[in-house]
């Protein structure tokens, strides 16, 4: 069996709507091959992120409190930071963004990216 599905393909360039603290709503035009039709679609993205396990010399893990809009409360969560790039943070930008988020310094023992 043969998969006769085709891709959508893209009209003209994005169009930003908004775009507020690393988030971004952007509205793309694209053409649908089983009609021969454009049709518009909004899509919602933002830069890519990390987030950091620290722990101690003593094996105590760091979080930090944050307040989280969505839930309109303070929770204690692990660092995290946005960086831009096609490949994992720089090492120097994980260990930085710890030591403001914590003000605990250290050395990165391993960086996992997907």
């Amino acid at each position: 069996m043969t998969d006769k599905r085709q891709p959508w393909k893209k009209v003209g360039k994005p169009n930003t709507l908004a775009r507020v603290h690393g988030k971004f709503l952007k509205s793309q035009t694209y053409l649908n091959p089983n009609t021969g039709k454009e049709e518009d679609f909004a899509m919602f993205g933002q830069r890519d992120w990390f987030v950091t396990l620290v722990m101690t010399t003593n094996s105590e893990i760091i979080t930090v409190s944050e307040f989280k809009q969505g839930r309109d409360k303070w929770g204690m969560e692990l660092p995290a930071g946005t960086f831009t790039g096609d490949g994992p943070p720089d090492i120097s930008l994980v260990e930085e963004n710890v030591s403001q988020e914590t003000g605990y310094t250290g050395k990165v023992i391993s960086l996992g990216y997907t």
